[in-house]
């Protein structure tokens, strides 16, 4: 009898650290899942914000600076100017950054909660005092 309940005593450890390692194994991966969903989703407001500061460039283009911005390396200059361009609040997380350059450019810069950013680029052309916005790209 004595045999029986020190091998059920072994069995119950071995079942409860098993238990035990699944739950902590389960606990580690639904927490890097939760964080990777949170960050995502930071990139994608951060991809609104910019979409709408391409939709209302026109109604402050003449506030927008006009900048050199060189062709090359665009994300990088612009990341390292962001504060020289022209800044809109859209909440207290996040901010549109607009820039124009001297090649007929457009740049919006979506940030969101400093944790995720996103850079559209639209080519526009000036006719007649109006400006006429061609397709964008990500960059």
């Amino acid at each position: 009898m004595n045999k029986n309940k020190g091998s059920i005593l072994i069995f119950v450890l071995v079942f409860m650290l098993i238990i035990t390692m699944s739950v902590t194994t389960l606990s580690i991966v639904l927490n890097l899942y939760l964080k990777s969903i949170g960050l995502e989703i930071y990139q994608k407001k951060a991809y609104y914000l910019a979409q709408s500061g391409l939709n209302i460039a026109p109604n402050y283009f003449e506030l927008i600076p006009l900048k050199n911005i060189p062709l090359t390396d665009e994300k990088t200059w612009i990341y390292a100017h962001l504060a020289e361009g022209f800044v809109i609040n859209q909440n207290l997380d996040g901010q549109i950054v607009l820039f124009k350059s001297t090649k007929n450019f457009l740049y919006s810069v979506g940030l969101f909660n400093n944790k995720s950013s996103t850079i559209l680029k639209e080519a526009f052309s000036l006719t007649d005092g109006k400006i006429s916005l061609f397709s964008w790209e990500r960059l």
